[in-house]
């Protein structure tokens, strides 16, 4: 799907980034600190800088190629830019904001006034002016306008930046929902956590100019410098037991049960477990009401928070770890190698992203 290779010196900063992601990876976000170059690549997808050698190549087609002498107009490139702050005309209602996205596409119309206006649920804001909007309404209108500009990919520069928790999770439903409503990939900058858990299906980890990690999303987050994510797997559905409110998933040879789910059996969805969410006993806990217990092994246990704490690293058929006491490591005397169970007292959904309908997808968990 996106091939780029992009080096761009620009006084003491230095962009130097190179990564591969498939049709399979519909949502690849750009993360890191501020300073790290997100910004900065966007714009030199979107045309919007030149850098100084490389090539960027989208669907199989060459937007900029150094070698060549390829270097499209932005307006060629057929990207939608979503900014922070949504930059609406103001002068222009909803519906004429919507409709100068579609004056100037220069592909075939596949997506239509009304697909837009349904999916992003504005059909009641369609007479109304943007000062009169919401921050989030403000920018699912901007998401709409792109959407109308006929694309072949979306660029979404911190799109929940300037939005409250709430207004967040509702722009996440919508957002979680257009790749497949629509089959157009997108590029998100975020250096926001749950955000990117919601979202992506590739993940390129930067700083300071430099790709410290690309991927796939779980690939990538089992790597050192991005432990903060918790465990992130993929669950499959496998039994509903609507008399007792229950759902069982399967991960690999384990199984977790969580509070009842409405996704058909075999969808497949992400789980997201804490650190300090997961307790560790050498022996088969009895009579506790925690509902997922997984056999595990101790993979290592390094020092965590400045020494106060441990981090226990398990192996339960994917990586999860535990934040203990060093108090509660050498009473248990674990080691590596260690066979124990490892007691997930929370599972989170975040974003339910991989199952979800529009406007559906909030985060949920379950405790004990």
């Amino acid at each position: 799907m996106i091939d780029l290779r992009v080096y761009q010196q620009r006084g003491d900063f230095t962009l130097d980034v190179s990564f591969q992601a498939g049709a399979d990876q519909r949502v690849i976000a750009l993360y890191g600190a501020s300073g790290a170059g997100k910004s900065t690549l966007l714009q030199a997808i979107a045309g919007l800088c030149s850098p100084d050698r490389g090539h960027i190549t989208v669907g199989g087609e060459p937007l900029f190629d150094s070698a060549r002498g390829v270097s499209l107009t932005p307006q060629a490139r057929r990207i939608g830019y979503i900014f922070q702050d949504g930059r609406l005309f103001p002068h222009m209602t909803v519906k004429s904001n919507l409709t100068y996205g579609a004056h100037g596409a220069t592909a075939s119309r596949t997506i239509s006034l009304e697909d837009v206006v349904d999916t992003l649920g504005i059909g009641h804001l369609l007479s109304r002016r943007p000062h009169t909007l919401s921050g989030g309404e403000a920018q699912r209108v901007a998401i709409g306008r792109a959407l109308l500009s006929q694309p072949r990919l979306l660029l979404l520069d911190e799109p929940l930046a300037s939005l409250d928790r709430a207004k967040q999770d509702e722009l996440l439903g919508f957002l979680s929902a257009l790749p497949r409503r629509f089959g157009i990939p997108m590029v998100v900058v975020s250096h926001r956590r749950r955000e990117i858990l919601a979202l992506a299906d590739a993940l390129v980890h930067l700083e300071r100019g430099q790709v410290v990690q690309a991927g796939p999303l779980e690939t990538v987050l089992e790597s050192e410098s991005l432990r903060a994510f918790g465990t992130v797997t993929v669950g499959t559905v496998i039994q509903h037991l609507p008399e007792q409110h229950m759902t069982k998933l399967a991960l690999g040879r384990q199984h977790l049960w969580v509070p009842m789910m409405t996704h058909p059996l075999h969808t497949k969805v992400r789980v997201q477990i804490q650190p300090q969410d997961v307790l560790v006993a050498t022996v088969k806990p009895q009579s506790i009401s925690a509902q997922n217990i997984l056999e595990a092994t101790v993979v290592d246990i390094a020092p965590a928070h400045g020494g106060r704490l441990c981090r226990v690293r398990l192996d339960a058929g994917f990586p999860i770890d535990a934040q203990l006491t060093k108090r509660a490591v050498e009473q248990l005397q674990l080691h590596a190698g260690m066979a124990v169970y490892a007691i997930a007292k929370t599972v989170a959904f975040p974003g339910d992203r991989l199952a979800a309908a529009p406007g559906g997808n909030l985060p949920t968990k379950t405790t004990d």
